[in-house]
């Protein structure tokens, strides 16, 4: 019967149903962890209209430093798993490091030009989180500025975000005086 065999798959591979859940509930807590010290080490509270414009760009780049670390770790966390679950078999490793080249080679020219237009969005300064801006119809104050995208709070209240690979000509009204 089916549920006969899923019992037995589960009490055949419990152990490595309880790492791999013991790994993902330490990498939940480690990451959080992680988060909240580096926040605090750079004096990056919630409250972004207290912030004066060199501290909102500060506290930009280290959020985009923790996302970053943040996805780095669960790839590597993801792989391990993987890795496991294969029964340390090498050949599979290598499969999935290849497929993983490919899929990323493919899709991954919008993501990587989104993370390099948000690199140049923040190293440049031309916004902050808190700045009001224009991209193209898009009016609102900046909210966020993360790796791939950037949200703008708009005057009506609605949320709006705009990947950071079309963010070409912007307005920016904080700047001008």
């Amino acid at each position: 019967m089916w549920s006969e065999d899923v019992w037995d798959f589960i009490l055949k591979n419990l152990v490595n149903i309880l790492e791999i859940a013991l790994v993902i509930i330490a990498t939940i807590f480690l990451l959080v962890i992680f988060k909240r010290l580096v926040y605090k080490a750079f004096h990056i509270n919630k409250d972004v209209d207290e912030m004066d414009d060199r501290t909102k760009q500060v506290a930009t780049v280290v959020k985009l430093f923790v996302t970053i670390c943040q996805y780095a770790t669960w790839f590597g966390v993801i792989l391990a798993i993987i890795y496991k679950l294969s029964n340390y078999n090498f050949q599979t490793l290598i499969t999935i490091f290849t497929g993983t080249g490919l899929t990323l080679g493919i899709i991954g020219r919008e993501i990587i030009l989104d993370f390099i237009n948000g690199l140049l969005i923040v190293t440049e300064r031309q916004f902050i989180v808190g700045d009001t801006i224009e991209v193209g119809t898009i009016k609102g104050v900046v909210v966020k500025i993360g790796i791939r995208t950037t949200e703008i709070i708009q005057a009506d209240g609605s949320y709006a975000t705009i990947s950071n690979r079309v963010i070409d000509r912007v307005i920016n009204y904080t700047n001008i005086k």
